[in-house]
């Protein structure tokens, strides 16, 4: 995953900001709710105070909630545990 990654809501994400009908953890939710289409995964991680955001990220993309958009930076996430340290 690449730091400057941008992500968007899915038709989903954006029924979960409304309904809150998956229960998602308040560490996913509090991602979701950063997530807009212009916040890369970085900025996110500095904002949403979450340790594993490699984790949160792609777990929410892959329950749906999210969609990758674009990346505006070669820089490249380190080994999870590296670069969840160094943040």
């Amino acid at each position: 995953m690449l730091a400057g990654e941008i992500f968007q809501k899915t038709a989903r994400g954006r029924a979960e900001m409304k309904v809150r009908s998956n229960a998602l953890s308040m560490r996913d939710r509090r991602v979701l709710i950063l997530v807009n289409g212009e916040r890369n995964a970085s900025f996110i991680k500095q904002q949403s105070l979450t340790d594993n955001i490699i984790e949160t990220l792609e777990n929410l993309e892959k329950l749906g909630f999210i969609a990758r958009l674009s990346s505006r930076s070669d820089t490249q996430f380190e080994a999870e545990a590296v670069t969840e340290a160094s943040f």
